[in-house]
């Protein structure tokens, strides 16, 4: 299997109330409905590999200690399910960084999640809740899928971007990709 379903986290799989507020506490974790059923799906015929831009490293918000406690609850979580993250590669630079090459909507993340993976990226595709999301899969060579989880979508410099479908949720992304 060299195809990949490339993820966001926070507001693709799990929940974001987009308060501006980080989500990095175990407290705050919680999985979007239908998250798990759509992973078991896509999880028989394609690599699950979550892209996350995590800033708030950068602006010392955040420590690595705590991401990686959210990260390893989230995957010990979803494990329960029987669902496996081949990879995850996050960016925890800041959006002013304008030289960091791995920072969503910049592809480096795919890229480098592709060679370690061997992933063709052609068959692969880039799910998340917002525009840079889209494009960094885009850039990438995926097929893309925003799922609308009650984000506001108007990233006014992604204005261009067109994903190649648009659902509710990543059940709805799981059915499109599996028809």
């Amino acid at each position: 299997m060299n195809r990949a379903i490339f993820l966001d986290r926070d507001g693709t799989l799990t929940r974001d109330d987009h308060s501006g507020k980080y989500t990095y506490q175990i407290e705050d974790y919680g999985l979007i409905p239908t998250v798990v059923e759509a992973l078991q799906k896509l999880s028989k015929d394609y690599k699950l590999i979550v892209i996350t831009n995590q800033g708030s490293i950068a602006k010392g918000v955040v420590t690595l200690e705590q991401y990686y406690a959210f990260s390893n609850h989230m995957k010990r979580d979803l494990a329960k399910y029987g669902i496996k993250f081949d990879g995850i590669y996050f960016c925890q630079h800041h959006s002013d960084i304008s030289e960091c090459e791995c920072r969503k909507p910049k592809p480096g993340m795919i890229f480098r999640a592709a060679k370690e993976h061997n992933i063709d990226l052609k068959e692969s595709w880039m799910i998340g809740n917002s525009l840079s999301d889209i494009l960094a899969g885009q850039s990438a060579g995926c097929k893309s899928i925003l799922v609308n989880s009650s984000k506001d979508n108007k990233e006014a410099q992604f204005s261009f971007v067109k994903p190649d479908h648009t659902t509710k949720d990543l059940l709805g992304a799981a059915n499109i990709i599996l028809k």
